[in-house]
């Protein structure tokens, strides 16, 4: 289980009958969350992490914990892709060796500047 509080999103491991099973992970540095994934040895998080564009907007990023420790951090928007990510309304999967995610889309330039959409990464 996952939710959003001031110090970053916590993500809580839950039993099959839905009780806690552990402490919290804290994902320092997000906002929101849009999908998680759980893993035998971790999670998986759709979140939102602060960059630098023309809106002054969040980043759409996938963090994967394994074993109590960040694995990787990697953002799906950006100035290269010309977009950001000011909410999420999104989802994110795994097919077993690759993650999937979707969600909303702000242009940061280019063809879509200054529009809404969505994104598949």
């Amino acid at each position: 289980m996952a939710w959003p509080a001031a110090d970053g999103v916590h993500v809580t491991p839950l039993t099959a009958a839905g009780k806690r099973s552990g402490a919290d992970t804290v994902v320092k540095g997000t906002k929101e969350f849009g999908g998680l994934v759980a893993h035998n040895d971790g999670f998986a998080l759709l979140t939102r992490v602060a960059d630098t564009n023309k809106w002054k907007e969040t980043a759409a990023a996938v963090v994967r914990y394994t074993n109590g420790r960040q694995t990787f951090r990697t953002k799906l928007t950006g100035t290269a892709s010309h977009d950001t990510a000011p909410l999420l309304d999104g989802q994110l999967t795994w097919n077993g060796s690759k993650y999937g995610a979707y969600f909303v889309v702000h242009g940061a330039g280019g063809f879509a500047d200054g529009h809404f959409g969505d994104k598949l990464s």
